[in-house]
């Protein structure tokens, strides 16, 4: 989910909305095709995310989508939540913990976790959100996680 989102550099929201069918993993780069997001109303799009040799998006989504497909899963939300043993949660678990969402995760999970990550890695923040934009990218704007 952080290799997706550092590519992808999306809202939260729009991370927890993309399903398995919105994505088409190439060689060297992955589609992600988006039906509408806050700035594009009205207007879908497909968004290209080059692979990089540091980040290795591609094959990090594919060891995923192999993941979801052993436990049965080929379509629906691609970032779902995980049990304590790893498992992904049923559909009648989420219906139960997540009558709104559904199998899809809270846009704040992807926050939550991304401020998790940031913690166990030792980092420190100063109380304001958190920022990274790539050493040397110019057109990089980084991504702001609140």
């Amino acid at each position: 989910m952080l290799a997706f989102g550092y590519s992808f550099m999306g809202r939260s929201i729009e991370d927890t909305n993309l399903d398995v069918e919105d994505l088409t993993i190439l060689s060297d780069r992955i589609l992600v095709w988006v039906a509408e997001d806050k700035s594009h109303k009205d207007e879908d799009q497909t968004i290209p995310l080059r692979d990089r040799r540091d980040v290795q998006l591609g094959a990090r989504m594919n060891r995923w989508l192999a993941y979801l497909a052993e436990q049965g899963i080929t379509d629906g939300p691609v970032f779902r939540h995980l049990r304590k043993n790893g498992k992904v949660a049923t559909a009648e678990t989420r219906a139960k913990k997540a009558p709104v969402r559904g199998e899809h995760l809270r846009g704040h999970v992807v926050n939550e976790r991304v401020k998790f990550w940031f913690a166990k890695a030792g980092l420190v923040g100063d109380g304001r959100p958190i920022t990274y934009s790539p050493p040397g990218d110019s057109h990089a704007v980084g991504q702001r996680w609140e």
